[in-house]
């Protein structure tokens, strides 16, 4: 069953971005340093030694700063695991929140959304044969391509051509031959135009609605997508079981109605909260997200994004989404346009509207249920200590615990970059961790950085023929390394 409200799962994604140093900072800062966290250092020349040692690891700045971010979160994990192995001092409650946020709305949802479920046999087949879920069709089809700045000469062109190519399909010319002569689509026209069977959902909308109202043997009208001109032919239709297909369908339909009553009652919810979007609010967003680190205070926190009656959704509320945010979700906010930063302020402010209204209306998580989410975040920050061998830290020799999280975490942070340990994730768990530490990462040193490798990569490639020259970064040979979050 749907939730009415959408929330980023607790754990998932990249772990969080640099807090970058500001300008005090930068002048005070050591060279030879590339992070700091919790009294330890990651020197320029530890990661240096790890790209060196890992050629297929790019020396660029991005790389330079996954690994400091990756050094930070587990140097500071590991100094939680040095105290308690267990984790169970750790408070875990405002980590979870989300989770247990949306324990409270989907009870609030089941107390207010009623809707009637029950089908009967003949209502169900008849929903059915309207639906045809798991109908898939075989067709063929040709495709002249006009480009997005074309003129309308160019288009008038290709489009006289198409609909002579349709008429001579439609008359009964061999369609296969007529792809294979015209179709500009290069997947499929060497085979005559055949795309073999799909189902809907995989082709772009006018193409599928223009493909599934075919019958076998029938032609199109000319449709028009965003690749082009197309004319479509279809061959066979595989229709679908009921008898196979009831009870998966029945079930899917109970589904499809309760979230079309909860839209329903949301719109009806929220119809009269007049929800808007600050002028100024994409702005502040695309800023926030290109620096999530950054420090806020209490006023810069309260400041509105989106206002409606009886309440706001503010920066405050922003930033604490954003800590449970991937990486790469947030470098597509910063560089999302004003339309699309207004439509994800609003769904915002709707959850943060449904949470209210669920609390107003006295509905909780019990003791149980929260008990429950915490205990959960726990077991995976439990197997992230696992999964980087961090679990159970013990001093070798003359060794105090400053320096045995140093060396476990490097000596992690070597098998990660080799490719023999996977990083696991600690998505809004890096903030977390981060919360009074006084992780920095030092950027400028990322130039050092990249020096040092390049000169050390450079030493260790083998004696080239005389006039060759020597590369200054190794290439990756076409594998795609995995990304380091940070």
């Amino acid at each position: 069953m749907r939730r009415i409200v959408a929330t980023t799962a607790v754990l998932a994604g990249a772990v969080a971005i640099s807090a970058c140093e500001g300008v005090g900072q930068a002048l005070s800062s050591h060279t030879d340093v590339l992070a700091r966290a919790g009294g330890h250092e990651f020197t320029v020349q530890e990661v240096s030694r790890l790209l060196i040692d890992n050629p297929r690891l790019p020396a660029q700045p991005d790389v330079v700063e996954a690994l400091a971010n990756v050094w930070i979160d587990y140097t500071l994990l590991a100094g939680h695991v040095a105290r308690d192995s267990t984790l169970e001092s750790l408070d875990l409650r405002d980590v979870v929140q989300p989770e247990i946020d949306n324990i409270v709305v989907s009870r609030y949802r089941d107390d207010v959304v009623v809707v009637d479920t029950i089908l009967t046999e003949d209502e169900l087949r008849a929903r059915f044969d309207q639906d045809q879920p798991g109908l898939e069709v075989r067709a063929r089809h040709v495709l002249l391509q006009v480009t997005p700045d074309a003129t309308p000469e160019v288009r008038d062109s290709v489009r006289t051509l198409i609909a002579d190519v349709r008429s001579r399909a439609a008359a009964g010319d061999d369609f296969g031959a007529l792809a294979e002569e015209y179709s500009q689509d290069p997947g499929s026209a060497t085979r005559g135009g055949d795309l073999g069977f799909f189902p809907r959902g995989q082709m772009v909308r006018p193409f599928e609605e223009a493909a599934f109202a075919l019958q076998p043997g029938d032609v199109s009208d000319v449709v028009e997508t965003s690749f082009g001109y197309h004319v479509i032919k279809v061959e066979e239709r595989r229709e679908p079981n009921y008898e196979e297909r009831k009870d998966a369908f029945a079930q899917s339909l109970k589904t499809q109605l309760v979230f079309e009553a909860e839209q329903a009652y949301v719109d009806s919810l929220l119809e009269a909260l007049e929800i808007e979007v600050q002028p100024e609010a994409p702005d502040v967003v695309r800023e926030l997200a290109r620096d999530r680190e950054a420090e806020l205070g209490a006023r810069r926190r309260g400041r509105t994004l989106v206002s409606y009656r009886d309440g706001r959704y503010t920066v405050g509320d922003l930033a604490d989404l954003l800590y449970r945010v991937a990486q790469a979700q947030l470098a597509q906010l910063a560089a999302a346009g004003d339309e699309e930063v207004q439509g994800i302020l609003e769904q915002q402010a709707r959850n943060k509207i449904l949470i209210e209204s669920a609390r107003r209306a006295g509905h909780t998580a019990t003791q149980v249920e929260q008990d429950s989410v915490v205990a959960a975040a726990r077991s995976m920050l439990r197997a992230a200590t696992t999964g980087m061998g961090l679990a159970d830290l013990q001093p070798v020799e003359g060794e105090d615990e400053r320096a045995m999280i140093d060396r476990v975490v490097f000596e992690a942070l070597v098998e990660a970059a080799a490719g023999r340990r996977n990083v696991p994730p600690l998505g809004p768990l890096s903030h977390f961790l981060r919360e009074g530490a006084n992780a920095r990462i030092f950027m400028q040193a990322a130039e050092e950085v990249i020096r040092v490798t390049n000169e050390g990569r450079r030493e260790n490639l083998p004696e080239l023929p005389e006039g060759q020259p020597v590369p200054t970064q190794p290439v990756p040979d076409g594998e795609q390394t995995e990304e380091q979050g940070g």
